[in-house]
């Protein structure tokens, strides 16, 4: 039965919103812009986004397999379950997920609702490893509003773990943190997907070594150009060829009748740029948190993954590290101004622009979808 959200549900969900730009306008220090006060928002959005995980994309193929593999790890008893762990094409760690959720009910709500609840929760915690509780709320409205999270709680939920656990790991890092904090991080986003493998090897040698933003958009500019020209196959076929996982995503037999956006999408490829534009202009002309560049940087090597293999089918899902970024990238630097009119200014533009395109081409239609 899909969850569907009351006239009351739909009344806290937008007392929750306001509450959450209200929380970026109070003075920093203020009694209101507390971290208990933050709570209330964070928690309600967090259980709507994990009712609209459970309640969209219900009949989409990837999500009926997931059904199915769900209902025979529950008819396997723990000793079985284990042996199999290893021996299974899916990774481990999702596994284990499955394997907990069916410990609970054997319910398709209970599965997506507990992936919800777990991508959300992580990742509202790395928004406050980088930011503050009072910001978390604010910066988790705009990530729904991007059109793309839903979609990784309700459907691509392997990569939606991966990416919450990476980019867990990233705020570790760049927020000076020591190297057993969230090595082990980078170990799990990599056992819920395979293809968080090269981006999680990415951010430990950014964690190691330092580059500068200058060198990694000059790579991204080389790899944009090949990307735009085609001719990036030439470069990185061979390493398609080396593993033959890739398969999954550029056998054409496979995918072209069913993905008919093609490859090498240009959409894509704005949509990474403008967010990568905004990014260079906000650090020019607002202050950034001292973060901010490493950030950046991260978001250029992620986004270089896509363009690399972006002659691939669901070359989306290799974007998607990168976008994962976005929010924080966007939204972190306005959510402070130092003067009130800023605060008002800002946030009133940014929470409409979030709006606008979170209705029109974004999540909030699905978020919405089941309110009564």
């Amino acid at each position: 039965m899909t969850p569907e959200l009351s006239t009351l549900d739909a009344a806290l969900l937008g007392v929750a919103l306001v509450w959450s730009a209200l929380l970026v306008l109070a003075p920093a220090g203020s009694a209101f812009a507390s971290r208990w006060n933050a709570f209330f928002p964070a928690i309600l959005l967090l259980v709507y986004s994990s009712v609209a995980a459970i309640a969209i994309n219900r009949t989409v193929p990837d999500r009926q397999i997931y059904i199915e593999r769900f209902e025979h790890i529950a008819s396997l008893d723990l000793l079985t379950f284990l042996r199999q762990l290893g021996k299974s094409e899916w990774e481990p760690a999702f596994l284990v997920i499955m394997r907990i959720a069916s410990a609970i009910a054997v319910s398709e709500s209970v599965l997506y609702g507990l992936i919800g609840m777990i991508v959300g929760g992580v990742y509202m915690y790395s928004v406050k490893t980088l930011t503050s509780w009072p910001q978390v709320p604010y910066i988790f409205f705009g990530t729904m509003g991007l059109g793309f999270y839903l979609g990784y709680t309700s459907v691509v939920v392997r990569q939606g773990l991966s990416m919450a656990f990476l980019l867990l790991a990233i705020a570790l890092a760049v927020a000076g943190h020591r190297q057993r904090s969230y090595i082990p991080f980078l170990i799990v986003a990599s056992l819920f997907h395979w293809s968080a493998a090269p981006a999680t090897l990415v951010a430990f040698l950014l964690s190691k070594y330092h580059v500068s933003l200058r060198t990694s958009l000059v790579v991204w500019g080389g790899l944009g150009i090949l990307f735009l020209t085609d001719t990036q196959r030439l470069v990185f076929q061979p390493a398609v060829d080396l593993f033959p996982i890739f398969d999954v995503y550029t056998n054409s037999g496979l995918h072209a009748d069913r993905y008919t956006g093609g490859v090498n999408r240009w959409d894509f490829f704005a949509f990474s740029a403008l967010i990568l534009a905004a990014g260079l202009v906000l650090r020019r002309c607002v202050r950034t948190p001292s973060w901010y560049d490493s950030l950046l940087v991260h978001y250029v090597f992620f986004n270089a993954y896509f363009l690399a293999f972006g002659f691939i089918y669901y070359s989306d899902r290799l974007a998607a590290y990168s976008w994962f970024l976005a929010p924080l990238i966007l939204f972190a630097p306005l959510s402070r101004p130092t003067s009130g009119l800023a605060r008002l200014t800002s946030v009133s533009a940014i929470v409409l622009a979030v709006c606008v395109v979170g209705f029109t081409f974004g999540s909030f239609d699905e978020l919405f979808l089941s309110l009564a």
